[in-house]
């Protein structure tokens, strides 16, 4: 069972590195009139050169976001001058872009490099096996692939960056890998990611209206004709009922849904199948005392 405990620390500790980040995004985001998701998208910007960046491109990573709403982000982002549009929704960071993602970079680096959360000899033991680990997804077989796991290997900072950022990037590597797993369970079921969205939000609401589902999934940017349309396929395979006051999840759909979780978890340990138990547990009790040694969590 040590296992599938890896995931959930490794997702606890980025949500503690994160609250970290969230303060310097936004900082940023006011002065440059752009919000929190938008300076998000510019700092992973760079993943995708030497392509050009677009909303289809994003998409792929962000299956449950609406690409219109990817385009229209990426619109601010060339009004703000960050981005020069190539034509046919396609775009490129401009100096400015590439100057600010410097400038954001260089803080966050500055701000962590003041933080020790373990042991310098612990540090880098960590750091060492969560490369090993990161290593390891970027070879993994397709399915479930490894589009995601790569896409962040490109903003690698080096090993000259100091650990603490090394181990925030190796981090954000093994949760971009589980995104690859967990594409890989649910699209085998031949639905949209809107449409996946949904059963989730379901699954854990229990009981929701049409309305309600497309407030609460507002920032992945869907119309509510979207949101119906998304539920009325799921209503169709039979993984939702629906009357006159909202929709819910059937027994089939959390049936679906569990077995989706599994999958994912399955597909994401395939690059650690052959760790020894011990050298899981190690990693975890490592990963644990590192979040609980960042100041602000």
């Amino acid at each position: 069972m040590v296992f599938r405990e890896l995931y959930p620390e490794l997702e606890a500790a980025s949500h503690a590195l994160l609250s970290l980040c969230e303060p310097l995004i936004k900082q940023k985001g006011e002065r440059l009139g752009l919000t929190p998701a938008q300076v998000s998208m510019l700092l992973m910007a760079p993943a995708f050169q030497p392509a050009a960046l677009s909303a289809r491109l994003l998409n792929i990573g962000a299956p449950t976001a609406s690409t219109l709403h990817l385009h229209k982000q990426l619109q601010t982002l060339k009004e703000k001058e960050m981005l020069t549009e190539l034509g046919e929704g396609d775009y490129r960071l401009t100096e400015f872009g590439q100057t600010t993602i410097q400038e954001i970079k260089h803080n966050w680096t500055v701000s962590l490099a003041g933080i020790q959360p373990l042991s310098t000899t612990d540090m880098m033991d960590l750091g060492s096996r969560l490369k090993d680990m990161a290593d390891a997804c970027t070879r993994a077989p397709d399915p479930p692939g490894t589009w995601c796991i790569r896409l962040l290997r490109k903003l690698d900072p080096g090993s000259h960056a100091p650990m603490m950022v090394r181990i925030s990037q190796f981090i954000n590597e093994l949760r971009a890998y589980r995104e690859d797993s967990h594409m890989a369970a649910w699209r085998g079921y031949k639905v949209n990611g809107h449409a996946w969205d949904i059963l989730t939000y379901l699954w854990a609401e229990e009981f929701a209206s049409i309305l309600v589902i497309n407030q609460a999934l507002g920032n992945m940017g869907h119309t509510l004709d979207e949101t119906q349309s998304a539920a009325e396929s799921l209503v169709r395979k039979g993984w939702v009922n629906q009357n006159d006051g909202g929709l819910w999840i059937s027994e089939t759909g959390t049936e679906v849904w569990n077995i989706v979780k599994n999958a994912t978890d399955d597909f994401y340990m395939v690059p650690f199948r052959n760790l020894p138990a011990a050298e899981i547990a190690r990693t975890l009790e490592l990963l644990t005392a590192f979040r609980k040694g960042i100041p602000v969590y």
